[in-house]
């Protein structure tokens, strides 16, 4: 529509480095998926994996990149995997293919400090328990109606990982938000 009327509290305006299809993506998907990936405080020190390569997945990895960290991505859509390569994932593994923790393992010998799932999987969210290393911080984003997911706890525990959730994002998140994509020009 040429016009919308919208609650004033809800209104944003968008620098003029960012066009109002960059603004409609960061109001939704990439803002979710910032709000996860800031919490992990990465750096190019860092490796994250990310359990999922739908439009948060990718998300994920294109605002990972661009605080410098090494992204490994886990699907089993061959579609999604060759998506997630063209932005610029470091490995990109498939899930019915490869044996995830064998293969993370491979990658990363000294383990993984960040894990994000975005597909709302029961099995890829106790696989995020599973991989993340000791200290490490695990984020749930994506949902998946009510399915109750078991992991191990006590593995959880001996490795004294953290773990949360995130939702889309906080309002007040907005001008540092969007301060970063333009910044790096994430789009």
């Amino acid at each position: 529509a040429e016009y919308y009327v919208g609650d004033k509290k809800y209104m944003f305006k968008l620098p003029d480095a960012l066009s109002f299809y960059d603004g409609s993506m960061i109001a939704c998907g990439a803002g979710t998926a910032y709000s996860a990936v800031s919490k992990m405080a990465l750096s190019a020190n860092d490796t994250l994996v990310v359990l999922g390569l739908g439009h948060l997945g990718l998300a994920c990895i294109k605002i990972a990149k661009a605080y410098g960290a090494r992204v490994i991505g886990v699907e089993i859509n061959p579609g999604r995997i060759e998506m997630a390569k063209k932005i610029g994932i470091d490995h990109a593994i498939n899930s019915d293919k490869e044996d995830v923790i064998k293969k993370v393992a491979e990658l990363e010998p000294f383990g993984v400090h960040h894990v994000i799932d975005v597909s709302g999987n029961q099995h890829a969210r106790a696989k995020a328990v599973a991989l993340v290393s000791p200290d490490g911080k695990v984020a749930f984003v994506g949902m998946r109606n009510h399915l109750n997911t078991i992991f191990d706890i006590d593995n959880m525990i001996r490795k004294q990982v953290t773990i949360f959730g995130s939702y889309v994002y906080p309002l007040n998140m907005w001008d540092d938000m969007k301060d970063f994509f333009v910044r790096n020009h994430v789009g």
